[in-house]
């Protein structure tokens, strides 16, 4: 009787597990999934509408889906979709949800804007089965829309997105690309307008080319810049689905008619009317491609009107990797040479050169900024004085400019040796025909950067060596007088920062004597050493009045540094150390 008992309850136990799992495990995932599906505005996948009727205040449209995916405009058109617009549609319906039922049999739709409703959208299935969903007016509150579906009487609320999501003309819907390249993509362009044809070509390592109506360096900033605005524009508007009627537009006798040539062998071409008469930022435009008259932007397109000279380079210089600088001046004749990828002074002496002063010389003249107008040759405004000439391995006779007359306070005359014509450029080019041997030379002490140094060790004028090292992971750490993790990366910035501003004022031979100057033993000295196992030592001796006396082992100079850098390194030193 008891083994009876035990099979019983057992059999009670495992029916009440199968219950569980039945009921509340499986099935109430299976529920789950129904109150999911009865929460959602369109409970299938959009991969199975292949059509889609919008009424609204605009009007009617619709929309179809054809074999390849695609989505077209078939009615009061034909043309294709706006595939953003489309895909933003569809993403947007499969997302949405009711937010709550308002009343389950409405017996008066129009109170809630729903008889008529204000947009309807009829979706047809790829099985043919059909799905309306209908939105009305918005809550008093904002933000929410009354809405229902078909010819059920349940009136539910849907976020407001979903109104804006069906509340769209046939402009918002249809296709507004009109050229639709990329900058990369062609190859040459034709501008006919009635005073003049640019044609211009680009080679196989980018750089753009006048062919017509000179032929010159292309501004390749001014090209790519036209190119991408053009090739990536949107109609405005569309003013008419009949290019009949030319005339009315300004079409029969262009302003501007463009050709694209793209790399895949395809032409492009945008023909340029009248502007708009109630709009004066637009232009009639149209291309064969599409049938319509559309609207363009006028910022877009005013490029394209612009004379050939906005058109050409403005690099005063156009050299690459130029190696070799001579200056020559009234009062300067000093030559530039990178030698190991470093400049230096090679004429009237030798030194190194301040690298960051000679990128902004090669900068200057080589910037697509740098001539501000094109004239007619005029020797008399060149004097042949004051010239630079730049060149390069490749290049070794290279580009010599001129420089001439002032025009005005700001700007001068110049001319490039070779061409026939005048440039006009900002006067601080002729600064640099001023500029010797002293401005250019490398005043840095040590000018080896943040990244690559590895150790530091500075003697105080207290016998104290301070010592820092830095790993290999760029952790710094001050290893003496005591050991310590510099943690404060801005305040070690500001002390490499004091490191590069450390330059000399005179630099003069190192006399055998150096005890009139506190050389022959020391007052202080910092070490540097970098990753590359450069090392920089510098030796202090005598203060002069804001200078001391210093020199760098290894080097025949005498040079007066900053006593104001040299206290601001040792302040920060002390402080970091207590």
């Amino acid at each position: 009787m008891k083994a009876l008992r035990t099979v019983i309850l057992g059999l009670i136990f495992i029916g009440l597990l199968l219950f569980v799992y039945i009921y509340e495990i499986k099935g109430g995932k299976a529920r789950k999934e129904a109150l999911e599906r009865e929460s959602k505005v369109f409970p299938y996948s959009p991969d199975s509408i292949k059509a889609i009727r919008l009424k609204n205040g605009f009007g009617e449209v619709v929309l179809e889906r054809d074999s390849t995916g695609n989505w077209n405009v078939s009615s009061p058109i034909s043309y294709l979709a706006d595939k953003d617009i489309m895909e933003t549609m569809l993403r947007d319906l499969s997302e949405a949800k009711w937010v709550k039922t308002v009343v389950d049999s409405a017996e008066n739709p129009d109170e809630f804007g729903l008889m008529p409703p204000l947009i309807e959208a009829t979706f047809t299935l790829k099985n043919d089965s059909t799905f309306t969903l209908q939105i009305g007016d918005m809550v008093p509150t904002g933000g929410k829309y009354y809405a229902k579906l078909g010819t059920s009487s349940k009136i539910r609320l849907v976020e407001s997105n979903i109104q804006s999501t069906f509340n769209r003309s046939l402009y918002d819907v249809r296709d507004k690309r009109i050229l639709d390249f990329s900058s990369y993509e062609v190859e040459k362009f034709v501008v006919l307008r009635s005073d003049t044809k640019i044609s211009a070509y680009v080679d196989s390592s980018g750089r753009w080319f006048l062919s017509e109506p000179i032929k010159e360096r292309a501004n390749n900033e001014y090209v790519t810049t036209l190119l991408s605005g053009v090739g990536s524009m949107r109609a405005q508007k569309f003013s008419s689905e009949d290019t009949t009627g030319w005339a009315g537009f300004g079409l029969n006798k262009p302003t501007c008619d463009v050709s694209f040539i793209l790399k895949n062998g395809k032409t492009k071409r945008l023909i340029i009317g009248a502007t708009v008469a109630d709009n004066k930022e637009l232009y009639y435009a149209y291309t064969p491609d599409k049938r319509p008259i559309f609207a363009v932007q006028k910022s877009v397109v005013e490029p394209l009107f612009k004379p050939v000279n906005d058109f050409r380079n403005r690099r005063l210089v156009d050299l690459d990797n130029i190696d070799r600088i001579a200056i020559e001046g009234d009062t300067v004749s000093v030559e530039l040479a990178k030698i190991d990828n470093n400049w230096n002074i090679v004429k009237p002496e030798t030194a190194l050169a301040n690298s960051n002063k000679v990128s902004t010389l090669i900068s200057d003249f080589t910037s697509n900024t740098a001539i501000d107008s094109f004239y007619k040759f005029d020797k008399r405004k060149i004097s042949g004085k004051h010239y630079i000439r730049f060149s390069s391995r490749d290049n070794p006779a290279g580009v010599m400019v001129m420089l001439g007359e002032r025009k005005g306070s700001t700007h001068m005359y110049a001319s490039v040796e070779g061409k026939n014509e005048l440039f006009l450029v900002s006067n601080r080019f002729f600064d640099w025909t001023t500029r010797g041997v002293q401005y250019f030379i490398e005043r840095q002490l040590f000018p080896i950067s943040g990244g690559d140094i590895a150790m530091i060790e500075f003697d105080d004028t207290n016998r104290v060596v301070y010592k820092i090292t830095v790993s290999e992971n760029r952790e710094w750490r001050m290893i003496s007088p005591k050991n310590v993790k510099l943690e404060d990366v801005k305040s070690t910035l500001d002390l490499l920062a004091e490191f590069k501003r450390l330059e000399f004022y005179t630099k003069t031979p190192l006399p055998e004597n150096k005890s009139q100057y506190g050389l022959d033993n020391p007052k202080m000295r910092i070490l540097m050493e970098s990753t590359k196992g450069e090392r920089i030592e510098l030796k202090i001796g005598n203060e002069k009045g804001p200078y001391y006396y210093a020199y760098i082992e290894g080097k025949p100079y005498l040079y007066e540094i900053s006593s104001l850098t040299i206290g601001k390194i040792r302040d920060w030193l002390r402080e970091a150390s207590k």
